[in-house]
């Protein structure tokens, strides 16, 4: 297996403290992660962070609909 590749460019600016915590992961999950985030040129983290962003995003215009 080649060496990953990932664009380390943030793709959103933090203006807060980053919390650094431990995440347990199912190892499959982990795996679709890891695959997604070298498909999408992202550090194993930027991409967490990218998908609770968007998760988190769905829920609030859910919240918000009618």
């Amino acid at each position: 297996m080649g060496a990953a590749r990932f664009d380390l460019t943030p793709t959103r600016h933090y203006d807060g403290v980053m919390i650094r915590i431990t995440l347990r992961l199912p190892d499959d999950v982990h795996a679709r992660v890891v695959a997604r985030a070298e498909t999408e040129r992202r550090s194993l983290n930027s991409q967490i962070v990218h998908l609770l962003e968007i998760a988190l995003a769905a829920d609030q215009s859910h919240d918000e609909s009618p």
